[in-house]
């Protein structure tokens, strides 16, 4: 992923309204990866800073789990050494992460290209590792530690952020291009995967090297001894730091901060290898604010003084210095009085821009213009103001918004009052009106040939300047402050918007145009030209008959269009348009779908616009109640989620969208194509998918009537055949009724549930008349029961013959989500059985009392108490009684 040179940064009314969280009242700083702006958390009343990224980077998986990765490596970390994490996300397509709110600067701004005493960079320093270390011990390494990603506070506390580049320390995976050069560890550019603690310590070296000596560390570089007034002893401690072998340098911050502590504590600390410190010799220590030429001066003074002999020259030689250091002093005063100047005037700009001077002790004065960019890419760099008038006007941005005309951005001119400023930089019309709204104005509205006039002046041959005036449906014209418009001439051209060119002359143009434009303010700090404005004129015209529509109204046939680039939800977005006398866009069919691709191609709106589908469930519907002829789906259109409302990608075509989600803009159209429009929160009304539901419902319905018909004629099954058995017992002589009273009893239990056995039990023993009568019932079961899978295959026939038109409606009109749920139903009906068994009915229920199956006796013995059972003799018996019956004679 190449990274963006530029950052169109969102004004702070902007993020707002996209995270209402918070109250934004100022950028911060802005740069090429993103930019931070100082804002206010509302539940725990809070200065917070946002750190916002380009939609290019946040829509990279990989810088997006870069960042994911800054903020839960810093939300695990708490030390007043390091900036602190409160929250993180992703809206209107950006990432954003909520920190800290540091009133300082950068570390880089504060001591880039100026020597700070030691003492004070040993503070920095040790302050720096102090939050190293949590982060080290808590298994977090930053990887890109530099003086651009210190902020110092107001006490001159550093304190350490931007972990873009954190992993943690046990990842193994190949991370991300290391660091910033300069400042990362050889072994690191070598090898980056292989960065450590120790990679971390070395550029705090390289840090420690920048503040001792005021130069940057390149190279062979001379120790700090050499070119601060230090003694040899930092030197071993910044060789150690920044040791090429990794294995030679500090093992951990902890004792860096040793090495620290112990030149701190011991003698001579500011004693230059080779020569005496000036606090012996009672030179002026160099201050926190410093001096690079004062000690220069000193040195050219006491070098016009000759050597002293052994003489009475020591009275010569006092006075010559003396002299000497009051012209010292002269000259220091002079200097500091100067840099004390300068420093007041640079916190001035700065508490102008909306950023707060490093308090407490200054650690350097600041240059007087900003120091180049640092080695590393797409830094941020703070938002200076220099009161140009763009400068000037995004200073006063939340005063012109809020309607304070007291002080008016610099360039600007009165007329009137009216107060006027050009913007030469080139906006498409929307992007123009949004940015003079969110100034306190408008686009300058003519009222007056005059002001046409006045307006052409600014204009070129190539170049018109937009005015805030456009079509209002066919061959009307409106203002934006909702009012008819009559030009001067027919504006020449085709588009749907109004500029004015150098002979003061109206020409139409498409709003993707990119021209310059006149913001316009009211003296008594109104606003007549919102969208709001327009819209309401729009809806009391149309009460009585004689619409005006807005500007950029197009018509197709009797249809009016109106793109709205307001960041709104659906159903915000549908309640506006109601409000407005419309409702949202409805490209019922072919022509209008085609229609409105062309309108939204013209307007280049940013992404997403909304218009007036919604689905619930599975089946698309438009909020006017016409019927859903057709679709104009993207290639990749998604359509999850149980509720999707409609929106048209530019240049891509429709998609699904989560409702509560905003959007970049809506589509109004206002017609008389349908009866009244349905309230947003209602689901919509779905034919296909409701007949389909209602076929579904009334074939249960039926299955479920054949299953009680089967059921009630199943139970007569089973008593006739404990009729039979029981006639066939009462028959047989009193001393054989005894002995298969046992397993009539037992068959009789087995049919209570109502069905009947397909085989009798072996363990049972069966006369042959009892098995007969078995078999016949049995039999009679199983008729009934393939009647009953006749009957639902019929059924199943018909319903997926149903489902299959309906299938293919659905396809034809673009139903993609009803499509792939009809299909979904209809293999569900594929097979009789299963089909049977989804609406909860058994199409074969097996018998719950029947017992498992014994193995066969070695000898086919039967239920007899004293003899066993023997067959051959029952069947005598049972040939004797039928005999006896057919002439008469009872059986003794």
């Amino acid at each position: 992923m190449s990274l963006p040179t530029t950052f169109d940064a969102p004004s702070p009314e902007t993020l707002g309204s996209l995270l209402p969280a918070y109250d934004f009242e100022l950028l911060i700083a802005v740069g090429g990866m993103g930019a931070v702006y100082k804002a206010r958390q509302r539940s725990l009343d809070r200065d917070v800073a946002i750190k916002i990224l380009p939609r290019e980077m946040s829509g990279d998986p990989a810088f997006r789990d870069s960042f994911q990765t800054e903020a839960r490596a810093m939300a695990r970390l708490n030390h007043p050494n390091l900036i602190g994490v409160y929250d993180s996300g992703t809206v209107d397509g950006m990432l954003y992460i909520a920190m800290e709110y540091v009133a300082g600067k950068p570390l880089y701004y504060s001591s880039y290209g100026i020597q700070i005493d030691p003492e004070q960079a040993v503070q920095l320093v040790d302050g720096i590792c102090a939050g190293l270390g949590h982060a080290h011990e808590n298994g977090i390494i930053h990887r890109d530690i530099k003086p651009a990603n210190i902020l110092l506070t107001p006490r001159a506390e550093p304190k350490i952020g931007d972990f873009g580049l954190a992993r943690p320390t046990d990842s193994d995976g190949p991370g991300l291009a290391m660091g910033t050069p300069g400042y990362t560890a050889p072994e690191v550019l070598r090898h980056p995967a292989g960065a450590d603690r120790r990679s971390d310590l070395y550029a705090v070296g390289v840090i420690l090297y920048e503040l001792l000596t005021g130069k940057p560390q390149e190279g062979d570089a001379p120790p700090p001894s050499s070119l601060a007034g230090v003694d040899a002893r930092m030197d071993a401690i910044w060789r150690r730091a920044t040791d090429p072998d990794p294995e030679k340098r500090f093992p951990d911050a902890a004792a860096f901060q040793a090495a620290l502590k112990e030149w701190r504590d011991g003698p001579a600390k500011g004693a230059v290898a080779g020569r005496p410190s000036p606090l012996l010799t009672g030179s002026p220590k160099r201050p926190a604010l410093a001096v690079p030429s004062a000690a220069g001066a000193v040195g050219s003074v006491a070098a016009a003084v000759p050597p002293p002999p052994q003489t009475n020259w020591a009275l010569a030689r006092n006075l010559l210095i003396i002299a000497g250091l009051l012209v010292t002093t002269v000259i220091v005063w002079s200097y500091l009085d100067t840099a004390r100047n300068q420093r007041h005037e640079e916190n001035e700009k700065i508490a102008r821009a909306g950023l707060a001077p490093a308090g407490g002790v200054p650690l350097a004065r600041e240059p007087a213009t900003p120091p180049p960019a640092e080695r590393g890419q797409g830094d941020l760099q703070p938002v200076r103001n220099e009161e140009s008038p763009r400068d000037s006007l995004e200073r006063l941005r939340s005063r012109l918004a809020s309607g304070d005309r007291r002080e008016m951005p610099a360039g600007s001119r009165r007329d009137g009052d009216r107060h006027f400023l050009f913007i030469e930089e080139p906006m498409g019309w929307h992007d123009a009106a949004e940015f003079a709204a969110k100034h306190g104005g408008h686009l300058a509205l003519p009222a007056s040939p005059d002001d046409l006039d006045k307006i052409a002046q600014r204009a070129t041959a190539a170049r018109p300047v937009w005015i805030a005036a456009g079509r209002s449906g066919g061959d009307a014209w409106s203002l934006a402050n909702g009012t008819a418009w009559t030009p001067p001439a027919a504006p020449a051209g085709s588009g749907n918007h109004v500029a004015i060119d150098r002979d003061g002359l109206p020409r139409a143009a498409d709003a993707s145009e990119r021209l310059p434009f006149y913001i316009e303010w009211q003296g008594d700090g109104s606003n007549p030209a919102l969208i709001a404005t327009a819209l309401a004129a729009t809806a009391e015209t149309l009460a009585e008959g004689e619409p005006v529509y807005p500007p950029g109204t197009v018509s197709f046939e009797s249809r009016h269009f109106l793109y709205v680039p307001q960041v709104l939800d659906w159903r915000a977005a549908s309640v506006i348009a109601q409000q407005a006398g419309g409702h949202l866009a409805v490209p019922a069919s072919e022509g209008e779908g085609k229609f409105l691709e062309q309108f939204v191609a013209a307007i280049n709106p940013r992404d997403r616009i909304w218009i007036g589908g919604r689905r619930e469930g599975a089946q698309w519907a438009w909020i006017t109640g016409e019927p859903w002829e057709t679709a104009r789906w993207s290639a990749d259109a998604s359509d999850d989620g149980e509720q999707a409302a409609l929106v048209i990608r530019p240049g891509d075509g429709w998609a699904a969208a989560d409702p509560s989600s905003p959007a970049d803009g809506f589509i109004i159209e206002w017609s008389t194509d349908s009866g009244e429009v349905e309230d947003p929160a209602d689901s919509p009304a779905g034919s296909a998918d409701q007949e389909i539901a209602a076929l579904t419902v009334r074939a249960g319905e039926l299955l479920k009537a054949a299953d009680i018909r089967r059921t009630e004629q199943l139970k007569t099954n089973v008593r006739d055949l404990g009729w039979a058995l029981d006639a066939w017992i009462r028959g047989l002589p009193r001393n054989e009724q005894a002995n298969w009273q046992g397993p009539v009893d037992q068959i009789k239990d087995l049919i209570s549930v109502g069905r009947v056995l397909p085989e009798a039990p072996k363990r049972i023993p069966l006369s042959p008349k009892m098995e007969e009568a078995v078999n016949l019932h049995a039999q009679r079961q199983k008729q009934l029961d393939d009647a009953f899978i006749q009957e639902a295959e019929k059924l199943r026939v018909a319903y997926a013959a149903k489902v299959t038109e309906a299938i293919a409606e659905a396809g034809s009109k673009g139903q993609k989500t009803l499509e792939a749920s009809l299909r979904t139903t209809l293999a569900g009906a594929a097979e009789v059985l299963e089909w049977v068994k989804s609406f909860g009915i058994d199409p074969l229920p097996a018998n719950p009392n029947e017992p498992e199956p014994e193995p066969e006796p070695e000898r086919n013995r039967g239920f007899d108490r004293d003899r066993g059972f023997d067959r051959e003799r029952m069947r005598e018996i049972e040939r004797e009684i039928e005999r006896r019956r057919r002439e008469g004679r009872p059986f003794r």
